[in-house]
C-alpha cells in the first residue's frame, strides 16, 4: 500500500490520541462555524491542498454527522466522496468503513454489503489478506437480514486468536446487532453490557457502538431501561454469552458457561420452540 505525507501525520495523529470518540467529537467542531467558515478542522484541511487529506478529513466528518443522526448528510456525503477518494489511500479505507456504518445504522443490509464489498476489493487491491475484522464487518451485515452467523463467528474468533487477539467481547456486539434487527432491544442491551464490560479489542467499535447501536437503543429503550440491561449483561463474560448462542472456536474448546449462562439458555430455547 502507497501512504503519502498526509495519511501518515493522521495515522500518527489518531495514535497519540488512542480515543477515537474523542476525535469525533472535535471533528463535530465543523457544526460551529465563524464568519461562514465551513469550520476550522477543514478549513485547515483545504489550506494543505491535500486532496487525500480533504476527502479524509470529510470521510471522518460524516462519521459525526452520523453519531448525530444526520443520515441524509451521510448519504450525500459518501456519496460525492466516493468519486473524490483516492483508489489505494487510508482516505477510501475511511469512506467505506463510513458507508458500512451507515448500512448498519438504517439496517439496510443492501446498503451495509455494498460498501463492505468495497471495501473488501479495496483490501485486496492493496494486498491486505482476510483479517478478524472484515470477518466481523462481514457478519454484522448478514444479520441484518437474519442470516445464521454462527459459522462465521466462529472463524471472526479462530482468525482473530491467530492474530494475538481476543475478539468475543467484539463477537458480542454482532449478537446484539443481530437483537436489534430482530427487534428484542432488551436483549441487545443486555449484550452492549457484556461487550462493554470485556472490552472491544478495536478502537473503532466503540465509535461502532456510538453511530449505531446507542442511537438504536436509545429510540426504543428509556435511559433506565437501558442501564438495568447493561448492568444485567455485566454479570456474565462474552465468552459466556457466545457459548450461549452456539458460538464457540472451531478447534471445539467450548467455555464453561457463568452461573447465570445455562438458565439463560434454556429460556432461549424455550422461547424459540
Amino acid at each position: 500500500m502507497r501512504w503519502d505525507p498526509a495519511d501518515a501525520a493522521v495515522i500518527e495523529l489518531c495514535r497519540r490520541l488512542d480515543d477515537v470518540p474523542l476525535a469525533l467529537e472535535l471533528a463535530a467542531d465543523r457544526r460551529r462555524p465563524r464568519h461562514g467558515s465551513s469550520g476550522p478542522t477543514l478549513d485547515l484541511a483545504n489550506q494543505t491542498g491535500d486532496a487525500r487529506l480533504i476527502t479524509l478529513i470529510e470521510a471522518f466528518l460524516a462519521v459525526a454527522d452520523l453519531a448525530s443522526g444526520q443520515h441524509d448528510d451521510v448519504h450525500e456525503a459518501v456519496t460525492r466522496l466516493d468519486g473524490a477518494a483516492s483508489a489505494d489511500g487510508y482516505d477510501r479505507f475511511i469512506l467505506h468503513w463510513t458507508g458500512w456504518m451507515l448500512g448498519l445504522a438504517e439496517r439496510d443490509v443492501t446498503t451495509a454489503r455494498r460498501w463492505m464489498g468495497l471495501q473488501q476489493e479495496y483490501l485486496d487491491r492493496t494486498g491486505i489478506v482476510e483479517t478478524w475484522i472484515t470477518s466481523f464487518s462481514t457478519a454484522m451485515c448478514d444479520v441484518i437480514d437474519g442470516s445464521d452467523v454462527r459459522s462465521i463467528l466462529a472463524r471472526t474468533l479462530d482468525l482473530a486468536d491467530r492474530e494475538g487477539y481476543q475478539a468475543d467481547a467484539d463477537c458480542a456486539l454482532v449478537i446484539a446487532y443481530a437483537e436489534i434487527c430482530q427487534g428484542r432491544f432488551d436483549a441487545a442491551a443486555e449484550l452492549i453490557g457484556t461487550a462493554m464490560h470485556g472490552r472491544f479489542n478495536a478502537t473503532a467499535h466503540y465509535v461502532l457502538y456510538r453511530t449505531v447501536f446507542d442511537r438504536l437503543l436509545r429510540g426504543q429503550l428509556d435511559t433506565d431501561a437501558i442501564a438495568d440491561a447493561v448492568r444485567r449483561g455485566r454479570e456474565r463474560t462474552a465468552v459466556a454469552a457466545l457459548a450461549e448462542y452456539g458460538i464457540i472456536r472451531p478447534a471445539g474448546v467450548r467455555a464453561v458457561p457463568d452461573r447465570t449462562t445455562e438458565r439463560r439458555a434454556t429460556e432461549r430455547r424455550e422461547s424459540i420452540d
